[in-house]
């Protein structure tokens, strides 16, 4: 059995729960956690760290004192990103279930905007994004291929696609998807689909904000956006049961798939307040990261998964250090 440390620290019960998952110590999280701490509903919050060992996680508990409660689970080793953050999930209280990560930092009325959209029916609600490292192009290039959709939105709106790794949902709709939780928030994007194609509604609430910290590395982000590709199609292959003919139809089709995400980078990035001036830069990354996704997407459901894919996305999800530039280094704790 997982253990579990917990402790109360305010008088009402909790409005939203906070998943946050670290591979080994408390430290990685402190900086996320100063950050909920000056949510302008700290007491109304539930924090949740889920940690492979309690033993090891030397944890800071004055930091949580100013939140409703919190709890410590343990998850045993971590072997995907799915899993980790389901245990945190079953062990939550509260009605609202968000997920934050140690590179994702969420501005003061980020709480408070979840939990006023989720006064409405919708299954989940997700958050605008900000670069938080946009000195570099290479970030700009990563975060616009994974976030350029919801970059610096200022209009909310219902949405096929909220922020993975970093939205709220209904803590009803996670226990309802029962042992297969782990593997739906392994590829959420997926998870998200099933949402929207049951019928369900996502919105995306402009009012909450966060700054994410994207990998500025250029042979890391190559690296990224191959492996998360390969990780994420060969999911949706295995989760939809596609026919051998589907699979070469779509391996086919992965060019096609390079060009619309290059150019719905490049559409987004003036949205994104990226810098006019250093566009042929980003021309030149982008189209570099976009080749690369193509190539995962048809490795993915050509041959699957491979041997790295899995371990891969847990390093660049919970070391993200490792695959930052010299000058960004410090922005995050060190491995």
């Amino acid at each position: 059995m997982r253990r579990r440390r917990e402790g109360l620290s305010g008088a009402a019960a909790p409005a939203i729960s906070v998943v946050l998952v670290t591979p080994d110590r408390y430290e990685r999280l402190r900086e996320t956690i100063q950050h909920l701490r000056k949510q302008t509903v700290s007491a109304r919050l539930e924090i949740v760290i889920a940690a492979p060992s309690l033993a090891n996680l030397n944890a800071d508990e004055r930091d949580l004192s100013d939140f409703a409660s919190f709890r410590f689970v343990e998850t045993g080793p971590i072997l995907n990103t799915g899993e980790p953050r389901a245990v945190g999930a079953r062990a939550a209280r509260a009605p609202i279930v968000a997920f934050g990560e140690d590179h994702c930092w969420p501005e003061p009325t980020w709480a408070a905007a979840l939990i006023e959209a989720h006064k409405q029916p919708w299954a989940g609600v997700g958050p605008t994004l900000r670069n938080g490292n946009p000195e570099s192009v290479v970030s700009w290039a990563s975060f616009l291929l994974n976030f350029g959709a919801v970059a610096e939105c200022t209009a909310s709106g219902m949405r096929r696609n909220i922020p993975t790794h970093n939205s709220s949902y209904k803590a009803s709709l996670l226990r309802a998807y029962g042992n297969e939780l782990g593997s739906m928030l392994e590829a959420e994007g997926l998870m998200q689909k099933d949402i929207v194609g049951s019928g369900r509604e996502l919105f995306l609430q402009s009012g909450a904000r966060c700054a994410h910290i994207n990998i500025s590395s250029f042979p890391s982000f190559v690296w990224e956006q191959f492996w998360g590709a390969r990780l994420f199609w060969a999911t949706r292959v295995e989760h939809e049961h596609w026919s051998l003919l589907r699979c070469f139809a779509w391996s086919a089709a992965t060019p096609g798939l390079m060009l619309l995400r290059f150019q719905r980078a490049l559409r987004n990035a003036s949205r994104a307040r990226f810098p006019s001036a250093r566009l042929p830069s980003l021309f030149c990354i982008l189209l570099a990261g976009a080749v690369s996704l193509s190539g995962g997407a048809c490795a993915g459901i050509l041959m699957g998964r491979g041997p790295r894919s899995v371990g891969t996305r847990v390093s660049i999800e919970f070391h993200r250090c490792l695959y930052l530039r010299p000058q960004d280094k410090h922005l995050l704790p060190d491995d």
